[in-house]
Order: structure tokens, then C-alpha cells, then sequence
């Protein structure tokens, strides 16, 4: 049977385009998949905490959002463990057919490309903060061409720099937690759910839909594992590590910040401003920031090599890699276009973004396992075709 990435193809197989040839000769250990699957949620989350609308009991929707989703990651790997060979695009061509297959599949991957632009904008804006006399443009430009790299480089390098960014992560987000216990006040989490049950249930279908449920992305990359069975469990346990670390931020930024601290646009460098450690250790924020820009620069890296990986594979091209640049091009234009101002980002983010992602991560994958219920899970063509 032949795989994804491999180059012993036979002939028969390629000519069905069922599996694409030489997209991604590189190959990524389970480990390396759960530290990338533990970057990806953090991501962006630290610079815009998931479920800020909950107010104290941010860390209470987190923690709703993060079950939530698992019941969607139940779903997303009962097609992986069917098709562990195959990536969500051959997935959609074998269970709908090649016609409406290729259709849900361009949906996947503007949803993808969608969520790659705002979370490229949120840290060219928050590195705007930082910077404030420098324009936000020229700090997307200079995103949008460091991820053109790294997306050329393929998913090992990828993963290799999410083991690298996820300690580091770990690293500075502890040593930062203990220079601000002095700051900590435990009673601003109190009273504990003190808001309405509607609110809270939106706050975490929120936390659920940005950033677990975005999880349906990596079904294009568990067959380029080294052991593609143990996908399941490293993305388990990369969500849960991802998840525990938004719980810490969310708890750390409420008993420091103040039951209203989550509605602060930048939440986790506002709190990181408060260190000062006798006039020695200050302005903290830069390092911190640093941090931040690394790991979610991974993630929207992450967004834009499954964009052209995708659209490869629909295209029946030998190589993503001719679609880095002009893809990149495009990100920028849509990303510059997509939001009047940075101040509309943390709204469409809280309010938009878990309405809009319904169709894409419950939906369609919805009905796809329903027809495939229907189909009896049809087989690969590629098994039939003798490799």
C-alpha cells in the first residue's frame, strides 16, 4: 500500500491521483507532533486569551472549551484511524468522491488560510504595540516573508523548532509566574461562575471553537508520522499540555489583573508589565513578547503550509512548493484588507470567529462522517492498485 510521502509509488496509483507524489518527503516523530500539537493551541491564545468574555471565570470556559472540543477530536481522528495513510484532502476525495470532495476541501483550506490572515494581523498588531512609531505593515511583510521560509522548509522543521519554542515557552512563562506571586491576589477568581449560564456557555463554545477545534487541521499531517498509529495520543496529549498552560495564563492574568483584566486587549503583556523586582528586573515584556511572536508566528506558519499543501494536493502537483510565494503574496493582501484597525481583532475574535467556524468544524465534518456511515467507510483506491 502506498503512502503519503513516500517515493515508492507505483505508477497505477499516481495516475488515479489518489495519493500526490513527492509533496512532503519529510517525516516527524509522535513526540515532535505532540509539541507542535501543544504550540498550535497555545499559539495566539496567549497574546488574545479564548473565552476572555467570561471575565474571572476565563479559566472555567477554557477548561469547558478544551471537553468540548475533545468530543469534535473523537470525531476528526475516527477518520484518521479509518485512513491513516491519507490526509484530510484524499480523506474527502475517498468518503464524498473527486468532485465534491475537491469542493469541501477548498472550503478546509479558505477556512485555513482565513484563520492563518487574522492571527497574522493579531501579531503584526501586537508587535505594533510594542513598537508603536513603527507602521504594522512593515511588520507584516516581514511575517509574511519569514513564514514563505520556513513553509518551503517543510514539516520537519517545523516540528523541530515547536520542541525548541514549546520549552522555551514553558521556561518563561514559570519564570514570569513567580516574579509576579507578589502581585497575586487569589480573590479576584471569586466568586467563582458569577456570570449567566448563556455567557458562559458562549465563552467556552468560543474557547472551543478558537483554538481547540481548529485541532481538525492536523488530519493533513499524521500521515507524514513516523508511527501514524500513535497520532491519536500525541495530539491528545499535546492539547492537554497546550490546554493547562491557557488555565495557568488565564488564573495568573485574573489574580493579577483583576476580575476585568481579560477585557485588556494584550491581557498576558499587560500583567507581564507589573514586574519590578527592586528596579533590577524591569521591562520584562520584551522578552515575554518575544516569546509570544515565536510561538505564534509557528502556528500561522503551520496555517499557510497546510493551505498549499492542500491546494497541491487538489491540484495534483508533484511539489507545494511553487505555491509558497505567490500564496504568501496573497496572504498579505487579504491581511491588510481584512481589519479596518487592530481594535476590531479582540470583538471578532470573542464574537465572530466561534460563529463563523461552526460550518467548517462541526458541519461538514459532521456530514462527512455521516455519509461515510452511509457508504460503510468506502476503501482507498490506492489499496487496489497494488504497491
Amino acid at each position: 500500500m502506498a503512502k503519503v510521502g513516500k517515493i515508492d509509488l507505483t505508477v497505477n496509483q499516481i495516475r488515479k491521483g489518489v495519493v500526490p507524489v513527492n509533496l512532503e518527503g519529510g517525516k516527524i516523530s509522535s513526540g515532535q507532533l505532540t509539541f507542535l500539537t501543544a504550540a498550535f493551541i497555545v499559539g495566539i491564545s496567549i497574546i488574545i486569551a479564548p473565552g476572555g468574555n467570561a471575565g474571572r471565570d476565563t479559566w472555567l470556559a477554557v477548561t469547558g472549551g478544551f471537553f468540548i472540543s475533545l468530543i469534535l477530536l473523537w470525531i476528526y481522528l475516527g477518520f484518521c484511524r479509518r485512513y491513516p495513510e491519507h490526509t484530510l484532502v484524499e480523506i474527502n476525495d475517498i468518503i464524498l468522491g473527486p468532485a465534491l470532495g475537491k469542493i469541501v476541501s477548498i472550503i478546509y483550506i479558505w477556512y485555513c488560510f482565513h484563520a492563518g490572515a487574522m492571527e497574522i494581523r493579531i501579531i503584526g498588531e501586537f508587535t505594533a504595540t510594542l513598537m508603536s512609531e513603527t507602521p504594522v505593515d512593515i511588520f507584516l511583510i516581514v511575517l509574511s516573508i519569514t513564514c514563505a521560509f520556513a513553509v518551503y522548509h517543510g514539516i520537519e522543521v517545523l516540528a523541530r523548532c515547536s520542541v525548541v519554542l514549546v520549552i522555551m515557552l514553558l521556561v518563561v512563562k514559570a519564570f514570569v509566574t513567580i516574579l509576579l506571586f507578589p502581585l497575586t491576589d487569589l480573590s479576584n477568581l471569586l466568586p467563582i461562575l458569577d456570570i449567566s449560564p448563556p455567557l458562559f456557555f458562549k465563552s467556552a463554545y468560543a474557547a472551543a471553537a478558537y483554538p481547540f477545534g481548529e485541532i481538525l487541521l492536523f488530519m493533513m499531517i499524521l500521515p507524514f508520522l513516523n508511527r501514524p498509529q500513535e497520532g491519536p495520543r500525541s495530539l491528545v496529549k499535546g492539547m492537554s499540555i497546550g490546554f493547562l498552560l491557557l488555565v495557568i495564563l488565564a488564573v495568573r492574568n485574573t489574580a493579577v489583573l483583576g476580575p476585568m483584566g481579560h477585557s485588556i486587549t494584550f491581557s498576558s503583556l499587560s500583567a507581564v508589565r507589573m514586574v519590578d523586582v527592586g528596579d533590577v528586573l524591569t521591562r520584562m515584556d520584551i522578552l515575554v513578547a518575544l516569546d509570544l511572536i515565536t510561538i505564534g508566528f509557528l502556528k500561522v506558519t503551520f496555517f499557510y503550509y497546510i493551505v498549499v499543501l492542500g491546494l497541491a494536493q487538489i491540484l495534483k502537483l508533484r511539489s507545494y512548493r511553487p505555491l509558497v510565494v505567490p500564496m504568501i503574496f496573497i496572504t498579505y493582501i487579504f491581511t491588510v484588507s481584512s481589519f479596518k484597525s487592530g481594535i476590531e481583532i479582540p470583538y471578532y475574535a470573542y464574537n465572530v470567529w466561534p460563529l463563523y467556524s461552526i460550518p467548517f468544524e462541526i458541519i461538514l465534518p459532521l456530514l462527512t462522517l455521516l455519509i461515510a456511515l452511509i457508504r460503510r467507510f468506502p476503501q482507498a483506491k490506492s489499496s487496489k492498485g497494488g504497491g
